[in-house]
């Protein structure tokens, strides 16, 4: 009780020099930059700065980094002392920004001590002593406390480091675009500080813009013809389905009304003289007639056909109208025999697909396999060159109108 009482006391105690610290920090830099802004400059000026030249430029009215857009509307708020202050807070935000990035090498160590040794580095980095022309300890050249630019853009250029460490680990595999982006848009606003900068990075900055645009053009051609051409075949083979079934339907009405045996054979009667075998031969003929047609999806002509197209094509050629579909349907002239039964002209069923028989072991089907697409000759016989083992493994039925 009495260690964590005064573990409690010391972390009061460093909170509270952590904060007179800053303030006496902030103090400091708000009298100098105070010093500069009335100061006459000049090579033995202690307090010579380009501070009072950005202000006169803003005066102006002259718009060339983000130092202009700030400068100016501190000075109308407050006069020089708003300028100061302004200047003081982006001290403030870049010993807090460096407190930040202490956290992964000083994960133990309390706030309020990485805001100290934040402190203590962006003093030591460049202790000024006052002697003319702008002397600083600990770096070569003068461009620390005098140049209102580097000041002003520190905060940034240090966030845009962190960013940069956080990006770099992703950029060899999987690229974090959100951490991208932000360091992106850090390195930008960092720049926009400096009108030197801005000068040497708008030509990467163009090409950025260039690809971005060309990003997002491709993006709005990709949704279009997402949205327009792709929606239109969807939206046509809706449709298309839709009248088959309509079709379909209706041919289904007719059969039942009519009631149309099962076994009807009046097609036979008519025009083959009776002869099964003739209607057979005439129904084998029609089906090779499409040899070599490309296979296509509800297509039931010489320019592309499916499996129940090609038999159902084949069978309505001939006289009769079967059910156009991979499956035996009650009420229409088809109806399942066994396999020892096959005779040309009846039709070999399998999961999802049709094809007609041929005599021989061998059948007739319009196939969508990468192998032999379209309407082709394939084999039950194992000793057939043509003999497709996955299609004899899954053949489920046999169906003929005798």
């Amino acid at each position: 009780m009495k260690t964590l009482k005064n573990k409690q006391q010391k972390n009061a105690l460093l909170t509270i020099l952590c904060v007179l610290a800053l303030v006496a920090f902030g103090a400091a830099m708000v009298w100098l930059h105070y010093q500069q802004l009335c100061s006459p400059g000049g090579g033995s000026d202690p307090y010579t700065s380009d501070l009072g030249m950005h202000l006169a430029f803003a005066q102006r009215g002259m718009i060339y980094s983000t130092v202009s857009l700030l400068i100016g509307p501190a000075y109308a708020l407050a006069g020089r002392v708003g300028i100061a202050v302004l200047l003081a807070a982006f001290h403030l935000a870049a010993v807090a920004v460096f407190a930040y990035g202490l956290r992964t090498a000083l994960p133990d160590v309390p706030r309020p001590a990485r805001l100290l040794v934040s402190l203590v580095v962006n003093l030591a980095t460049a202790v000024w002593m006052p002697r003319g022309g702008y002397w600083y300890q600990g770096t070569v050249g003068g461009t620390i406390y005098h140049n209102t630019t580097y000041i002003m853009l520190a905060p940034f250029a240090l966030l845009a480091m962190l960013a940069f460490y956080r990006v770099w680990p992703t950029m060899r595999d999987d690229l974090d675009l959100r951490a991208y982006a932000v360091y992106t848009v850090l390195l930008t606003v960092a720049t926009s500080f400096k009108a030197s900068l801005i000068f040497a990075f708008a030509p990467a900055l163009l090409v950025l813009l260039i690809a971005i645009a060309c990003a997002a053009a491709a993006y709005f051609v990709a949704n279009w013809i997402g949205d327009t051409l792709i929606e239109k075949v969807y939206l046509d083979q809706k449709a298309m389905q839709k009248r088959e079934r309509a079709i379909v339907s209706e041919l289904q009405t007719y059969v039942q009304e009519n009631r149309i045996s099962s076994r009807d054979t009046d097609a036979v009667a008519r025009w083959y003289g009776g002869s099964e075998e003739v209607f057979r031969a005439a129904v084998c003929e029609q089906a090779k007639k499409y040899m070599g047609t490309e296979y296509r999806w509800g297509g039931k002509s010489g320019r592309g056909i499916d499996c129940s197209g090609l038999v159902s094509s084949a069978y309505m050629q001939c006289g009769v109208l079967i059910y156009r579909d991979a499956s035996i349907v009650e009420g229409w002239p088809m109806h399942e025999v066994p396999f020892e039964e096959k005779k040309p002209g009846d039709a070999l069923f399998f999961p999802g697909h049709v094809a007609l028989y041929l005599g021989g072991g061998r059948y007739i089907h319009s196939t969508g396999a990468a192998v032999s697409g379209g309407v082709v000759l394939n084999s039950l016989d194992p000793a057939d060159p043509l003999y497709r083992e996955d299609l004899v493994k899954c053949l489920n039925a046999v169906g003929s109108i005798f």
